[in-house]
């Protein structure tokens, strides 16, 4: 018995390895889940922006074809206007920036006087200056979301590594404690039993830390008191 005593108490470590283990794995793989997740919202959302650009470069494009055609001549002037409607239409109903939208009705309402006739040289600059904010703020937007994932994705990972080993820690704490409690009063009942006491004397069993302990030390006196 003496001998398998400490095996106990190996096994019940070996058994908590093995759940450790397997804790190690899901952890890794919530790692490896969280940053997939993160990575495939990213791109999404990011997406807004890049295509906030790409029609504020259609409507400088466009824009600027109306005021130098000559420099143009791949559409008409029918097709640029179309590509300019068609790409503040489509800035006016994506708006993920602050102030994004002021600019976007800026540049609205400066085209619809510019249909109209009304072309006066401080607009035209005007208009220059609020497509090129416009291109400003998404790519602001953009890289700042791109910082803010990357944050996100660190956080979560160092959340999870931190939470991780402090859960490990402390658990393997109290199985060895446990495992202790278990096993040690094994190892006194063993001792008292090796030590060969008199017929007659009564066994001095170690105090019970469990029911079970309990169980067995009074199956124990009740056998010692029958065979002596």
């Amino acid at each position: 018995m003496e001998q398998a005593l400490p095996a106990l108490r190996k096994k019940i470590l070996r058994g908590y390895l093995a759940i450790v283990a397997v804790f190690g794995v899901a952890a890794t793989l919530l790692i490896l889940s969280s940053v997939f997740v993160a990575t495939g919202i990213t791109p999404k959302a990011i997406h807004y922006n890049y295509d906030s650009i790409e029609a504020a470069r259609k409507m400088q494009q466009a824009w600027n074809a109306l005021y130098r055609p000559s420099a143009f001549p791949e559409q008409p002037k029918d097709a640029w206007v179309r590509q300019f409607d068609e790409a503040i239409l489509f800035a006016l109903g994506n708006i993920t920036e602050p102030d994004e939208g002021k600019f976007a009705r800026e540049i609205n309402g400066l085209w619809n006087n510019w249909k109209q006739g009304l072309r006066p040289d401080d607009a035209v600059r005007k208009m220059n200056a609020d497509i090129e904010e416009l291109v400003r703020l998404n790519e602001k937007g953009m890289f700042k979301f791109l910082q803010e994932a990357d944050y996100v994705r660190r956080a979560v990972v160092i959340g999870i590594v931190v939470f991780s080993i402090v859960t490990i820690f402390i658990t393997l704490l109290i199985v060895d404690s446990l495992s202790v409690r278990l096993a040690s009063p094994l190892k006194a009942i063993a001792e008292v039993l090796r030590s060969k006491p008199k017929p007659g004397e009564k066994l001095r069993l170690p105090e019970p830390t469990s029911l079970e302990i309990r169980i067995l030390n009074e199956e124990l006196r009740s056998l010692w008191e029958s065979v002596s």
